[in-house]
């Protein structure tokens, strides 16, 4: 048998939210709904009394019948016997409101009338409209917000967001730069390191495309060149920007050469900021967002 493919973040939080309902379900009550790799529902046939359930889309759909050879997982079509009976179904949201719309409506026909249904996705490929298309057939829905991401900020070649990958399966990890080079350096280490399918890597001007309050944890080596002319006014600028989508609570660590003195524009712009290394080459400093 193949090595087994490994969670990623989705698949953490479906897992981890549904953990009571999953650990109180009988043999065949468990549902998988979209699931690459069946990285899900192998995990759950591991460790539940299976066997599990499991529907992928036509794209991928070989390799649920490949999987449905292995012990503890059963593949199925989107039809009524994919869900009869089920009390527990984790779904991978799609993103066409259609095909959320006959998901939702093939479980709330045929599971268990009990059924406890958890959905997630990236929240890149969200929509609020997902939320009524749940409420239609589903009496009650609760939303809770995503886990926050951690991101390496000004990533250069990515060596950072390989370690937080690394450090942490669970994590929602992004690497940023501004750099086209950097980008394509960042994606062959987070690759190199195992990591590719849990780090996502962007080109971005600062952190324009994150929403406010989305992350819990930054890091960033902040550059102070354009071409081979030192600018000191590229850092306070990435450091407002980081400010703007830490969530409360949340971490900015910043290393910067010693003898460019941040620590004030971080207090000034983030929060309080703490000096936890220093040396004559560089200085290493969290600050903590109230």
């Amino acid at each position: 048998m193949p090595d087994s493919p490994a969670l990623d973040p989705v698949d953490h939080l479906l897992v981890d939210t549904a953990a009571e309902s999953i650990a109180t379900a009988g043999p065949n009550e468990i549902v998988v709904i979209g699931d690459p790799g069946i990285a899900l529902a192998l995990e759950l046939a591991a460790t539940t009394a299976g066997p599990i359930r499991v529907h992928q889309d036509s794209l991928i759909h070989e390799r649920a019948l490949a999987a449905a050879a292995l012990d503890g997982v059963d593949a199925h079509p989107l039809v009524p016997t994919l869900v009869t009976g089920a009390r527990v179904v984790l779904v991978r949201l799609p993103r066409s409101l259609d095909a959320l719309r006959a998901i939702t409506e093939l479980i709330a026909d045929h599971a268990s009338p009990d059924v406890v249904v958890v959905a997630a996705g990236r929240i890149k490929h969200m929509a609020i409209a997902m939320n009524d298309v749940l409420r239609s057939r589903f009496d009650r829905v609760d939303v809770t917000h995503a886990r926050q991401k951690s991101i390496d900020f000004a990533c250069g070649t990515g060596l950072v967001a390989a370690w937080l990958a690394l450090r942490d399966p669970s994590a929602r990890v992004l690497a940023t730069d501004v750099s086209a080079a950097a980008v394509t350096s960042a994606r062959a280490t987070v690759f190199a390191n195992g990591v590719g399918d849990r780090v996502e890597v962007v080109q971005d001007v600062g952190l324009a495309s994150q929403a406010d309050a989305s992350a819990s944890l930054i890091m960033l080596n902040p550059p102070f060149h354009v071409g081979a002319a030192m600018n000191k006014d590229l850092a306070p600028e990435l450091f407002a920007d980081a400010a703007r989508v830490l969530a409360p609570g949340g971490q900015l660590w910043t290393v910067w050469n010693s003898h460019l003195q941040y620590r004030g524009a971080l207090s000034r712009l983030v929060s309080e900021t703490a000096q936890v290394a220093r040396n004559s080459k560089f200085t290493v400093a969290r600050s903590v967002k109230e």
